[in-house]
């Protein structure tokens, strides 16, 4: 994968300071696990047994790793470990050489190393454009490639092509498990097994615990006796021989265009925006455990694109384009409050919660709800944002900052006064542009500062000084909104449509990563030296401290 790197130079910013913002990108000695990548993986469409993983490839989430000493699953390997694509057509390790062979819709990679350092084999260089690895298999001299009505034969070292030909002339090829377009039937030593978590398997049929029919993609038997079944949906059915039972490994997000993104004590809750909604994921990013919430399962759950998500007194509030999806994870129920209860119509695009009430913005507007009653309870302030877009909330110290396509405002919740901010502190030090702040995308608090991202630039307020002040303008990114960002103390990220951006404050340097990994950056957490980036694309984390 050939990533382009930018840099740029800005100079002097607002004519208040001057320096040069420098950009910067990627540095091909990175370690290959400084970014991982969690997307859908759709179906298992092979799999290879390695010294150490069983390899499973995947219709769009790379290639999944079970740790065969370990017993569980570890991270991926995907684009964002160099991989030409996500769209795995098979996969086959060979054990004569320590080679993993990696069949994607965009040709052949393949990496000594199994982990980074991978090189790419064009289709066209292999057997043409219209090329299909259906199966990957090697010998002691050759690697096999299975494509349509053909079998390529490659060096197993180089993949230099040698030949294309009706049928190998090697035998004893050992085949990859590949992706079966006929019903799977289990051997009859794996009638006795069980299956676990209500999984019924019938003579090649498979029913899952809420009774949708499955099938069967790829049969698997390892060296040490387990038997791996890939299912359709992605599901991974592990077939222990000593207990004789099969059970399920889930993998992967319901959505992959994650919008919403929420860190509790266990783990990350995170909603999406793809079209059509799937449902809402919790992910165990310790144990790479996943739990899936569907729409089509959760008679509670209106399918919907997820927003916004917030923790109001350990439950978890979803903003999505139908209303609000409360989940109590006690009780482990689902509960939907729909505009009779909100009363506010459009998509739940921010919502804060100042330990009272549960403040909401859409795209239609603002409104306040008792978490309690789940009830809308009026402000008073509604008619001034009526069909005007909210695109941030925040509760600040007894206020409620508002970000709106026409400025920011700032409630009171003890005077119940509804101010302009150019009515609140010093604006000497915005030289008079403060006239000109519109489209106020972002609030986020960090220490004593609010820093508010508009369509101008990122301009901070010191709540103890009570001075504005203008930091850069945005024309650094690519003219574009800012849809996430969050602080430390000596760096900002800001995330857009072009990728992610990380900001200096001492030094004023921008590094910006627009990685084809990345795609749009939609929400971010900053979790010491990890950085979470919710794309449309999936779930990142990225270690930036190794940058």
């Amino acid at each position: 994968m050939e990533l382009v790197s930018y840099r740029y130079h800005i100079i002097p910013i607002l004519g208040i300071f001057s320096f040069n913002i420098l950009f910067s990108q990627y540095d091909p000695r990175f370690n290959p696990f400084d970014w991982i990548t969690i997307t859908e993986t759709g179906a298992i469409t092979s799999i290879s047994e390695g010294y150490s993983y069983i390899y499973f490839g995947t219709e769009k989430g790379g290639v999944l790793r079970y740790h065969i000493y370990a017993n569980e699953m570890d991270i991926s390997l995907t684009m964002a470990q160099g991989l030409s694509s996500n769209v795995i057509q098979s996969v086959h390790f060979d054990f004569d050489t320590g080679i993993l062979w990696i069949g994607t819709d965009t040709g052949l990679n393949y990496s000594h190393m199994r982990e980074g350092g991978w090189t790419h084999i064009r289709k066209r260089d292999i057997g043409g454009r219209n090329l299909k690895i259906h199966q990957i298999g090697s010998t002691k001299n050759n690697l096999w490639l299975r494509s349509n009505n053909q079998y390529i034969q490659l060096d197993h070292v180089s993949g230099i092509l040698i030949s294309i030909m009706s049928f190998p002339d090697e035998e004893n090829i050992n085949w990859s498990a590949s992706f079966s377009p006929e019903r799977v039937i289990l051997p009859e030593p794996c009638d006795n097994y069980f299956m676990m978590d209500g999984w019924i398997y019938n003579n090649g049929y498979l029913i899952d615990p809420h009774g949708r029919d499955k099938f069967i993609t790829v049969f698997y038997s390892s060296r040490y006796g387990d038997i791996w079944l890939g299912i359709n949906d992605g599901v991974i059915l592990k077939g222990d021989f000593h207990m004789e039972t099969f059970y399920p490994i889930h993998f992967g997000l319901s959505d992959l265009n994650v919008s919403a993104l929420l860190k509790s004590k266990d783990g990350f809750w995170i909603g999406g925006k793809s079209t059509p909604p799937q449902g809402i994921t919790f992910y165990d990013h310790r144990q790479h455990y996943f739990k899936s919430h569907e729409f089509d399962i959760n008679i509670n759950m209106s399918p919907q694109k997820i927003y916004s998500v917030l923790n109001v007194n350990n439950e978890f509030w979803f903003g999505g384009s139908m209303g609000i999806l409360v989940y109590n994870e006690k009780k482990d129920f689902w509960r939907l409050l729909d505009e009779t209860r909100i009363q506010l119509n459009g998509y739940i695009n921010t919502m804060t919660w100042d330990s009272n009430f549960v403040w909401i913005g859409s795209n239609r507007g603002i409104s306040r709800i008792d978490p309690v009653e789940k009830r809308f309870d009026p402000i008073g302030i509604e008619p001034s944002f009526r069909n005007e877009t909210i695109y941030d909330l925040e509760y600040i110290g007894q206020e409620i900052w508002i970000g709106t396509k026409y400025g920011l405002f700032i409630y009171n919740e003890i005077t119940e006064s509804l101010l302009d901010f150019r009515d609140v502190g010093n604006l000497s030090s915005l030289g008079g542009e403060e006239n000109l702040i519109t489209d106020c995308w972002e609030i986020v608090t960090y220490n004593n500062l609010v820093y508010i991202a508009t369509k101008q630039g990122l301009i901070s307020y010191d709540r103890q000084t009570r001075i504005w002040r203008i930091i850069f303008r945005f024309s650094s990114l690519r003219h574009q909104r800012v849809s996430a960002m969050t602080f430390n103390e000596n760096y900002a990220f800001f995330g857009n449509k072009s990728g992610l951006f990380k900001f200096d404050f001492e030094h004023f340097f921008i590094d910006e990563y627009s990685y084809p990994f990345l795609g749009q950056v939609n929400t971010l957490y900053l979790d010491n030296e990890e950085l979470w980036v919710g794309t449309s694309q999936g779930l990142t984390r990225f270690l930036w401290k190794n940058d």
